[in-house]
């Protein structure tokens, strides 16, 4: 159960980063 709390937060982690960037690429675009 612990290994796959560490693999969802790790996973979590990975779509929030994503998230995170595709804003920033965009705003990038538009400047």
């Amino acid at each position: 159960m612990l290994n796959y709390k560490q693999e969802n937060d790790y996973y979590f982690e990975e779509d929030y980063l994503t998230i995170a960037i595709i804003p920033v690429e965009s705003f990038l675009k538009l400047c």
